[in-house]
């Protein structure tokens, strides 16, 4: 699995996961090798057909539930709420028509301020982007999901005030 294609921070709490899965039976393991976070990516006997995604660990107990259709590439996950500075994780399982559920993979970003003009620093300008583009909602010109920091399809108040929270902050 992989955050915003194996990026070492990210400047939103949207992100993207690519979220390979192999199937050793038919692929076979010949020149597989770790991923550079050590990670394992043989992850069920079969070709999974659904699969779970936390940002944190804990699974339900219950095997039912949570299971979604199985899709490699995710767009628009959201880490939820990380401090600027945190790392954030991802956990993903799969599980195959037989019912196998593979083992838990994850990754992990480190989660910066929402600077938007990438000078490192959430600064006037970064919150003026959030102005110009206020009452903005997805489908209409305006809007960027890039500045949805809460990801749920407008830019407003809560996203501004995501912003402002940070004001003043750094990301190196």
């Amino acid at each position: 699995m992989l955050i915003n294609g194996d990026a070492r921070n990210t400047m939103s709490r949207i992100v993207s996961l690519h979220l390979p899965a192999w199937d050793p039976d038919t692929y076979g393991t010949e020149g597989l090798e770790p991923h550079a976070h050590g990670l394992n990516l043989v992850v069920a006997a079969q070709q999974p057909v659904e699969m779970r995604i936390r940002n944190d660990s804990q699974f339900p107990a219950d095997p039912a539930a949570d299971w979604v259709p199985y899709q490699s590439t995710l767009e628009n996950w959201n880490l939820g709420a990380p401090a600027p500075g945190s790392i954030a994780r991802v956990y993903v399982q799969f599980r195959d028509e037989a019912g196998n559920i593979s083992l838990t993979q994850a990754d992990s970003i480190v989660y910066c301020q929402p600077d938007r003009d990438g000078n490192g620093r959430l600064e006037v300008p970064d919150i003026q982007t959030f102005a110009s583009r206020w009452r903005a909602t997805v489908g209409s010109p305006d809007y960027s999901p890039f500045l949805d920091m809460d990801g749920d399809g407008d830019i407003d108040t809560v996203d501004v005030m995501m912003v402002a929270r940070d004001f003043g902050s750094t990301c190196e």
